[in-house]
């Protein structure tokens, strides 16, 4: 129930320009994909852009491969 509450708003914070908030968030974001991937699978354009502006996390990019492998973060 908290999962479902927290990840939308999370994913929000992304694109605020803050890079110590962006790192916490995708850590944590990071930790919800690994059983609640339905959850964050709709913000995946906004993960992919965070991504891209060079706050890489292995695990978010793990799952993206696996889930979307039509995406690239190119």
């Amino acid at each position: 129930m908290v999962m479902e509450m927290a990840a939308p708003v999370a994913v929000l914070f992304l694109d605020k320009g803050n890079a110590e908030l962006t790192r916490n968030i995708t850590s944590y974001l990071s930790l919800a994909v690994i059983n609640y991937s339905h959850l964050v699978a709709p913000h995946v354009d906004c993960v992919i852009r965070s991504l891209a502006k060079g706050i890489p996390h292995h695990t978010i990019i793990t799952w993206l491969s696996s889930s979307h492998p039509q995406r690239s973060l190119q």
